[in-house]
């Protein structure tokens, strides 16, 4: 024999279906990167196939989720670095970019301002 449901949990029930039926559905939205989030891809030791795949993948994945500015180690010598700026001009979500120096006028890193995504 089933327990009698009382009528204000019953009551109690059907409001809270009802409150749930009616609002709009949730969609979920790709996490905004956080302005103290890391935003740094480090290519030593890649082979340039791979240091291009991650790149273009950091790249869009930052682009996609609303980052403005990343950088890339690319090291201050070597075929990666050489390459590199030949990457970031096919990719579309680029704005601007430019080469960071160290204290002795060294470059092995590069800003990147993306694109505002839609």
């Amino acid at each position: 024999m089933m327990p009698k449901i009382a009528e204000q949990d019953l009551q109690d029930w059907n409001n809270y279906i009802t409150k749930l039926w009616s609002e709009p559905e949730t969609f979920f939205k790709p996490k905004k990167a956080r302005q103290d989030e890391p935003q740094i891809l480090d290519l030593h030791g890649m082979t340039i196939q791979t240091a291009y795949n991650k790149t273009r993948q950091f790249v869009q994945r930052h682009f996609d989720i609303g980052s403005t500015l990343i950088t890339v180690i690319t090291g201050k010598s070597g075929k990666i670095a050489e390459e590199f700026p030949h990457w970031l001009n096919n990719l579309t979500c680029i704005h601007s970019y430019e080469q960071l120096e160290d204290s002795r006028g060294q470059s092995g890193a590069y800003i990147i301002r993306l694109k505002k995504s839609n």
